[in-house]
């Protein structure tokens, strides 16, 4: 386990230590590079799931937007047995409860209890300080929407690979990927602000427009721009503030 570090040298609980010329923050995150380094506050949110005997579709997943700041899920691993969660930044065990009285879970088909902590990114975050270097979940590279941090965190070590190998900027070298993960961002802000009603009549529009082009992984302006579901953007917005 990582101890501490200094410029050019770390340090571990088993009293080895290694001299380097850079370090590497990709441990997750409550990562103790960040940690020490203080490179990133981080906010949170909390997921808990469980693995449960319980019969659904096992080609569909189904989404529950009935969380202020996330959503609750059920995905299958076979037609019996399925994983069914939440996430929240707040009073995540309420939204639970409430989500397996709803789909009627008897405790007793539980197999599995789990639990995460999923980073959220701001775009005003920062990724790297002297030469200790942040990716992944430790540098809160996760899209807002969805909380994945996979593909991010993919594209990410290529970036600081780059960087380092033609010694360029580990910033600017991310910034396709943070233009991304913004637009993630702001599509989030957009959608804590909805009522369930707003969901359905989001999925309505949703299902009137052609999504076959549309890269989740790699969203554009121009994906939201479609007019009908630019004026319930609107419409959503301004009557949020009502």
């Amino acid at each position: 386990m990582l101890r501490s570090f200094s410029k050019n040298k770390v340090y571990f609980a088993n009293s080895k230590s290694y001299n380097t010329d850079i370090i590497i923050g990709a441990d997750g995150p409550v990562s103790r590079v960040n940690k020490i380094a203080g490179i990133q506050g981080k906010k949170h949110w909390v997921a808990k799931q469980i693995k449960v005997k319980y019969r659904t579709d096992p080609s569909t997943y189904r989404v529950f937007f009935n969380i202020p700041d996330f959503f609750s899920w059920v995905v299958p691993e076979s037609g019996s047995v399925a994983r069914i969660g939440c996430a929240s930044e707040k009073n995540v065990n309420f939204h639970f409860q409430s989500l397996i009285k709803r789909l009627k879970v008897s405790e007793k088909n539980i197999i599995e209890n789990q639990g995460a902590l999923i980073p959220q990114y701001s775009p005003f975050q920062k990724y790297s300080k002297g030469n200790v270097y942040l990716i992944g979940d430790a540098a809160s590279q996760v899209k807002s929407i969805s909380g994945g941090g996979l593909l991010p965190s993919i594209k990410a070590g290529h970036a600081l690979a780059d960087s380092l190998n033609s010694n360029k900027s580990y910033f600017s070298e991310l910034k396709n990927l943070r233009k991304n993960l913004n637009l993630n961002y702001l599509t989030r802000k957009f959608l804590n602000r909805l009522s369930e009603k707003d969901y359905d009549e989001l999925i309505r529009i949703l299902n009137r427009c052609n999504l076959n082009h549309l890269d989740r992984d790699d969203l554009k302006i121009s994906d939201f721009m479609k007019p009908e579901l630019a004026l319930f953007s609107a419409k959503a917005i301004i009557g949020s503030f009502g």
